[in-house]
């Protein structure tokens, strides 16, 4: 795997050389103010077809026809955290800080994370399975979702973004407390609002591996 780019303030540099890894979960990111991140779709797949969609009313022969999307949604989006990173860097540019950290061994970072979420879990009870690392997938709300992403399986949604994100060519490690994974489907009008967050509070979660000094670097 090629390196990965975390982009952040500088004051944060020495702290993540250090191995501290923050995790902030998925109702961070869609509720965070005035910053690049926020995402009101986050864990929140919709698919709002172009044409008017027909509903067979189950149990009769009755069909409704309207301007219906279709929503996946993660049901307890508190309990999912993410860790971001990038597949590029563009030294010009940095929508997420002053600095960067290029992480030239992806794969071993995987494998310490991994270790130690598994001593975290002796302790926080945590969703299988125990970490989730891959890139993030975009797409079309009217376009069949990319082939790579099943809709239906909660532990794919943290990885589909719309595709007005795909600038950031996200690396995401994802990981769950128990209960995380679990799915939400509804059929609204095109319209619909947004999921309701009231009860679901914003979170993050420290996990400590230490130094990544000899797996990464401060870059310009």
């Amino acid at each position: 795997m090629d390196s990965l780019y975390r982009s952040l303030p500088k004051q944060y540099v020495e702290a993540l050389l250090n191995g501290d890894i923050l995790f902030r979960n998925l109702v961070y990111f869609r509720m965070i103010e005035g910053d690049p991140r926020t995402d009101i779709h986050e864990g929140w797949h919709v698919d709002r077809p172009k044409h008017p969609v027909q509903i067979e009313i189950v149990g009769t022969t009755r069909i409704i026809e309207g301007d219906f999307a279709f929503h996946n949604n993660i049901m307890h989006p508190e309990r999912i955290f993410c860790f971001c990173t990038s597949m590029k860097h563009d030294p010009s540019h940095s929508k997420f800080g002053d600095a960067c950290i290029e992480i030239l061994n992806p794969v071993l970072l995987t494998k310490r994370l991994r270790t130690a979420l598994l001593r975290r879990g002796r302790l926080t009870r945590l969703a299988d399975p125990v970490l989730l690392a891959r890139p993030v997938s975009y797409y079309r709300v009217d376009e069949e979702a990319p082939a790579e992403i099943n809709m239906k399986d909660p532990r794919d949604i943290p990885f589909a973004k719309r595709e007005s994100y795909s600038d950031e060519c996200e690396f995401r490690f994802v990981f769950a407390r128990r209960g995380g994974y679990e799915l939400l489907q509804q059929l609204v009008t095109a319209d619909g609002g947004a999921v309701d967050m009231a009860g679901k509070p914003q979170s993050e979660m420290l996990i400590k591996i230490g130094s990544i000094r000899d797996i990464a670097r401060e870059i310009i």
